[in-house]
């Protein structure tokens, strides 16, 4: 079993790094819960009458989380997050390693933005309980 514990934490906490030590399949895993390539799925950032989101692999190799209907960006696993939580893209990388226990850091602060879109999704009571993957 691996050891978070001893991870280093590089200078540069950056996508990269992150990468290094877990895939874009863990992190949209965690964030959006349980996923297949070839399902579609009700958006997570918006109400659906039907289904209207889904995964995919770019050319690049990268899972890109897209809504069907054209009106949202497609998503890499990092703007997913920063879309998720209403913050800057920093933070979401910042959030994904201490999620992932890839950093022992604790005491960095989440910018005022994504305290104010994470407590305004909380009392629209869009707040979804997470499944691990």
């Amino acid at each position: 079993m691996f050891n978070f514990n001893d991870v280093e934490v590089p200078k540069r906490l950056n996508r990269d790094f992150v990468l290094s030590k877990v895939s874009d399949a863990m992190i949209f895993g965690y964030y959006f819960g349980k996923f297949n390539l070839k399902s579609i799925y009700p958006s997570k950032f918006h109400k659906d009458k039907n289904p209207s989101s889904g995964f995919y692999v770019s050319k690049s190799g990268k899972i890109i989380y897209n809504h069907l209907n054209g009106k949202e960006p497609k998503m890499d696993c990092f703007e997913f997050v920063k879309k998720l939580y209403n913050c800057e893209f920093r933070d979401a990388v910042k959030r994904i390693a201490l999620d992932f226990g890839l950093t022992r850091t604790v005491g960095w602060a989440l910018s005022y933005t994504a305290l104010l879109g994470g407590l305004n999704r909380l009392l629209a009571g869009q707040m979804r309980a997470r499944t691990v993957w």
